[in-house]
Parts: structure tokens; C-alpha cells; sequence
């Protein structure tokens, strides 16, 4: 948790104080604030109308908040939470500072984004994804300066994900650090509670698939082997990127509200076609997903009692034909030896396997290709071609000057001011021919940007960044975040180590703020 910031000067006529006197990475936040229009004595706040009073969330959250609120019984706090798209989705507290929040049009529903609202604790909680205090004037809007807001993430304890944030309200002049740490706690039992939550209600889902299907041939995928297999006979072969690949779709359709089917490409003229099937059990939701193989021609293959691979009727041709318009149909159902189970979940649950996965994938292909060549400006290019696009949409690489001429990196953490040299920029093979702005360059980073921080802490950390808060690059050059497009993106930094010692960093990037880089991208983007 960020120390509470003690700020030279004063803000009691309503004017900001110096630029000097705040934090650099809230400085940063208003300067994207301007960038982006947002008035500062008061803020156009989107509202959801359709929000679930009964979502999972709420569920973890409500008892855990309602203790918190209880335990500040006769002081003026208000507590908010949202959800990980930044809407207020319920609130607890103090009557008065309720109907302030109402004055505020911090309702529930409403988007408490930095796009709509600047600077506030819970945007840079879910920008950094890391809790964080804003104090009175370090607020974008007027009408906060008078309070102290502490923010907190609320993660999934499996994988890490962030899925909301806590806000803790008070008047400055009543703020105590020690309720940052209460609050932090109660955080982390909400993360406990969602935790128990989905546990119990993956367990039901899984029971009501067993209990509902009604052939036999099935089997589950072995998520730690990765190998497909089943109670009779022999799975088909798959390739590593393949199996990781079916993961991927499988979650993808379990996640999906229309999609019930989809076709993968395979090696050897093959094609997995998947079917999601929907599951109930209580009031838990979710589907499960099954694959079965046939070649890219129609014909599919079942294995006989001999062993041999006998072909099925090319039912997917037949439908063509009786639908001349051309129109993708669901092909049909396969017979009972030929489907296996990938996958059972709710929507953003069964995820958490499919990604562990994949980073495990990723990792061990960066061991495999990494560091077998001592030109570091070729590493740095394999960094970059590996990460993307399993982990990036566009990776950046800076290196220390003298460490590309040859000399020992400095002893300890990397300051802003070091000299850098960009080597390596990669938005897949798109980009290869790109004239991109900076490269073989000279680059810096000032103080408070999310590379400054990991260069000073050398750690990794994450944050959002903005096309349009960056500077021109000149008209015949693309600068890197341009390549990703318009809007805000999600960024992750990491530093670069050879025996202890910083030898500069890696900038990942992903395109919109989709699926933000989490607390396990974190740890993997370090090892």
C-alpha cells in the first residue's frame, strides 16, 4: 500500500498545487485526464442501468463490506465497490456521505473510469492493479479534494485476477493509514469468499455433467500432461500449440453467450470440432465442452475393434448440399467414441486452466530459445517474437548503452536518467516492415511512467497507457503504441537481469483494456 503522500504547500483557495508537490504517477494520471477533455468541477459519468444485484461479486463482497462499514460505526466513512470495468455496481456508509456521493453522480451504475472521471483511487487501483491512496487535491475532480480515498483490488486467488476494487471514502482530516490496512484485509477475505464461491459451484457443474450425459467414450483432458485420452482405445495425436490452441477456443466458447460450436484447424488435414453444451446445477451456470476430429475433406475417421481408422459418412457435405445458400451450419452431433470432454466451467472460471497453461507453454519456449546466442540485440528480438501474440499484441525492448558496447551494467537499480537504447520492437509479421519511430534510438522514461517504476523498484509493473497522451513521433515514423491503434491499451514493464545486475527492460503491450495484464502476467513476465 502507497505511504499517505505528505504534499508541500496548500490547495485551500481551490487551485492545484505545484506540479512539484504530487507523485509523478498521479501527475501522469492528469495529464491523461486533460488529453482525454474531462472537466474538472464535474465529470460526465456514464451509468449501467442493467447491472446484476446478484452477481458474484456482490455475493463475496456484501457481508465482508457490511463488517468493514460496522467497524467504522460513528465516523463518516463511505465504501464503494466496483466491478473490474470500473462500475460502481453497490455502496455501504454514512448516510451524509451517501447523499454526497448522490451530489456527485456517484451512483450506482456509474463509471468512475479515469476516462470519465481522472484521477480517482479505484481508476488507479485498476490501472496498476495494485492498491493505492489518493489524497484530497491529488483528486482530477474539485469536488473530492476535500477527502482521502483508498483504494484496494479485490483478486481471484486462483490466477490472480483482478475482479473489482474497494473504495474507502473518509475526510481528510479524519484519515488514518491504519484503515488502508483494514481495508486491504477485507479485500483479500473477499477474495477468500469468490474463492469458495466458484470452487463449490465448479464441483456442482461437473457433477450435473456426469450426471446428465448419456454415452459413454468420454474422458477428460489431463491439464498437467496436456494429452488427450479416454476409457477405450487411443486419443488422437496433437501437436503442443494445438492442444493449447483447443484450450483457448474451449474457453472461448464456455465464456461465449451464442457461440455453440467451433471448427479448428489442424495439422494433416484435420479439423477438432468443438461443441459447447449448457449446464445447470442449483443456480450455478455454466457449459461444458467436447471435441471430436474429422479431416478437412468432411470425412471423419472412428476406430474400429481392429484398430483400424474407418471413415463416417460425410454428413457436413450432405448439409451443404440441402443449403445451397452457403450458410455455416452446426455440424452434426459426433458418434459416441469419437467426443472428448476439454472442458467444464462458468464463464471466466474455466479460463484460469486454459491460461496457466499457456503460460506454462510460454515459458518453456522462452527457456528452449532464450539466451543461445550472446548478440543481445538478437535476444531481445526472440524476446520479443516469442511474446507475441500468446502474451502481447506489440512488445518493446530497451537496453542499457554500455551493456550493448560491451561493459558491466551499473551496480543496483537503474535510475530515469540512464542511458537506454530501444532494440527491439515487434507487433507480429505485420510490423516487420513498418518504419517504427525510435528504434536503434536513444530512449528515456521520466519519472512516474510505468517503466520508470520498474526500472527504480526492479520489479515488473502494470498500467494502462494512451495513444493520444503520447508525443509525436515525426510523419514518416510510427511510434510503437501507434501500431496497436487508438484508445488506451494495457502495459506491462519487466525488467531485464543477467547475474543480479539491471540490464534494462521489456514493454508489453496489449491492445484496448479487454483483458489487463494480471498479477500471474506479472510473475510469469518476470521469470
Amino acid at each position: 500500500m502507497e505511504s499517505y503522500p505528505t504534499v508541500p504547500g496548500s490547495d485551500r483557495d481551490g487551485r492545484r498545487p505545484p506540479a512539484g508537490g504530487v507523485r509523478p504517477e498521479i501527475l501522469a494520471s492528469w495529464q491523461r485526464s486533460q488529453s482525454l477533455g474531462i472537466d474538472s468541477e464535474r465529470a460526465d459519468l456514464p451509468v449501467e442501468r442493467d447491472l446484476d444485484p446478484d452477481s458474484r461479486l456482490i455475493r463475496a463482497a456484501a457481508p465482508v463490506l457490511t463488517r468493514l462499514c460496522e467497524r467504522f460505526s460513528g465516523v463518516p466513512v463511505t465504501v464503494a465497490l466496483a466491478d473490474s470495468r470500473a462500475n460502481i455496481v453497490e455502496r455501504w456508509g454514512d448516510p451524509a456521505g451517501l447523499e454526497l456521493m448522490d451530489a456527485a453522480s456517484l451512483v450506482p451504475g456509474a463509471n468512475v473510469d479515469e476516462r470519465f472521471m481522472g484521477t480517482s483511487s479505484v481508476s488507479m487501483v485498476l490501472s496498476t492493479r495494485a492498491p493505492f491512496v489518493v489524497v484530497g487535491h491529488e483528486h482530477f475532480l474539485h469536488e473530492l479534494k476535500e477527502l482521502t480515498c483508498m483504494a484496494a483490488p479485490v483478486r481471484d486467488p486462483v490466477g490472480g485476477t483482478v475482479r473489482g476494487a474497494v473504495n474507502l471514502s473518509v475526510p481528510r482530516a479524519l484519515a488514518d493509514p491504519r484503515m488502508a490496512l483494514v481495508l486491504q484485509d477485507a479485500t483479500e477475505r473477499i477474495g477468500e469468499r469468490l474463492l469458495e464461491l466458484s470452487t463449490a459451484r465448479e464441483l456442482e457443474l461437473m457433477h450435473s455433467f456426469h450426471q446428465a450425459r448419456e454415452r459413454g467414450g468420454h474422458a477428460e483432458l489431463d491439464l498437467g500432461s496436456g494429452e488427450l485420452s479416454r476409457l477405450a482405445g487411443t486419443a488422437p495425436p496433437l501437436a503442443a500449440q494445438e492442444r493449447l490452441t483447443l484450450l483457448e477456443r474451449a474457453v472461448d466458447l464456455i465464456s461465449s453467450t451464442g457461440e455453440t460450436f467451433a471448427e479448428v484447424p489442424l495439422a494433416g488435414s484435420r479439423v477438432a470440432v468443438l461443441r459447447r453444451r449448457e449446464l445447470h446445477h442449483g443456480d450455478a451456470e455454466g457449459a461444458a465442452v467436447e471435441v471430436s476430429f474429422r479431416d478437412a475433406l468432411g470425412t471423419g475417421t472412428a476406430t474400429a475393434p481392429d484398430g483400424r481408422h474407418v471413415p463416417l459418412l460425410n454428413s457436413s457435405t450432405e448439409a451443404a448440399g440441402a443449403n445451397p445458400s452457403g450458410a455455416s451450419a452446426e455440424p452434426p452431433a459426433a458418434g459416441p467414441a469419437d467426443a472428448w470432454l476439454l472442458l467444464v466451467g462458468e464463464p471466466g472460471v474455466g479460463r484460469l486452466a486454459a491460461e496457466a497453461r499457456g503460460r506454462l507453454s510460454l515459458l518453456n519456449e522462452a527457456g528452449a530459445r532464450l539466451g543461445t546466442t550472446l548478440d543481445m540485440r538478437r535476444t531481445a528480438e526472440e524476446l520479443a517474437e516469442i511474446a507475441v501474440p500468446r502474451f502481447a499484441d506489440l512488445v518493446v525492448v530497451d537496453l542499457v548503452e554500455g551493456v550493448l558496447a560491451g561493459e558491466e551494467p551499473p551496480p543496483g537499480r537503474l535510475r530515469p536518467g540512464v542511458a537506454l537504447r530501444r532494440v527491439a520492437v515487434w507487433a507480429g509479421e505485420g510490423s516487420r516492415d513498418t518504419m517504427t519511430g525510435g528504434l536503434n534510438e536513444p530512449s528515456g522514461f521520466p519519472a512516474g511512467t510505468p517503466q520508470a517504476r520498474c526500472l527504480d523498484t526492479g520489479r515488473p509493473v502494470t498500467d494502462s497507457v494512451m495513444t493520444a497522451a503520447l508525443a509525436d513521433d515525426p510523419a514518416d515514423r510510427v511510434h510503437p503504441v501507434d501500431l496497436l491503434g487508438e484508445g488506451e491499451h494495457s502495459y506491462l514493464a519487466a525488467p531485464l537481469s543477467a547475474r543480479g545486475s539491471l540490464l534494462g527492460l521489456a514493454g508489453f503491450y496489449r491492445r484496448g483494456r479487454t483483458k489487463p495484464y494480471e498479477q500471474d502476467d506479472l510473475t510469469l513476465a518476470g521469470e
